[in-house]
């Protein structure tokens, strides 16, 4: 028997020419290491982040994606979606990765 996939999984589709979006990608880091969360960076000026913003329908960048398992569980868009780490992580009674 397979056992359930759980964890928070992020994606944030960004582009370099968004000043937004290089604002929030060390935030969004910080955030996602901290919490010791799965995340993918998704350029979408390249092929694969292309593809990955039509099959999930992301039409503004920054956008975070939040995952639990392989179901999609929320969107947040905009500069201030970072934030969205903390509603969806924090609420799964996750602490943050004890520093060794």
């Amino acid at each position: 028997m397979k056992k359930k996939n759980n964890k928070v999984h992020l994606m944030l589709f960004w582009a370099g020419w968004c000043s937004g979006c290089t604002e929030m990608k060390p935030l969004f880091y910080d955030e996602a290491k901290k919490y010791g969360i799965k995340y993918d960076l998704i350029d979408v000026e390249d092929e694969t982040g292309v593809n990955l913003s039509v099959k999930y329908e992301v039409r503004n960048v920054p956008t975070i994606l939040v995952f639990k398992g392989n179901k999609l569980i929320g969107r947040e868009c905009g500069n201030s979606s970072y934030q969205c780490i903390h509603k969806y992580v924090t609420k799964k009674e996750q602490t943050p990765k004890q520093a060794k």
